[in-house]
């Protein structure tokens, strides 16, 4: 972002936005799913998974947000997942650390009710 040259290997770049792409088009399709059933339950998946798409709605409907990231549908942290802007760089990096730190709470808590520390 400081106009430094990048070390970052173009291909490894490009597979990190397919694996994250594919994990949200995977997140999105959980969320349309749970907002098309009234009761708000996802069927047919992994349950931690749904319960972390689950977790991500609420977050969403959270007031005020608690990051930049809650405010995106997931098309639009998609689309700026793709982005070449090098002004959508700030606004990427902030969603993707609270991204990390969500799914990293989340299986913390889940590691904790498995080994009866919740």
């Amino acid at each position: 972002m400081a106009n430094a040259a990048d070390p970052t290997n173009v291909e490894e770049v490009k597979n990190a936005q397919l694996a994250l792409s594919k994990f949200l088009e995977r997140l999105a399709s959980l969320i349309e799913n749970s907002q098309k059933d009234q009761s708000g339950i996802i069927l047919g998946t992994d349950p931690r998974f749904s319960e972390l798409a689950l977790h991500y709605m609420s977050e969403q409907r959270r007031l005020p947000p608690r990051s930049v990231l809650f405010t995106f549908s997931i098309k639009q942290l998609e689309d700026l997942i793709k982005s070449q802007k090098t002004e959508d760089m700030p606004t990427l990096v902030e969603c993707l650390t609270s991204l990390r730190s969500m799914i990293e709470q989340y299986t913390q808590t889940d590691i904790a009710g498995m080994f009866g520390d919740e």
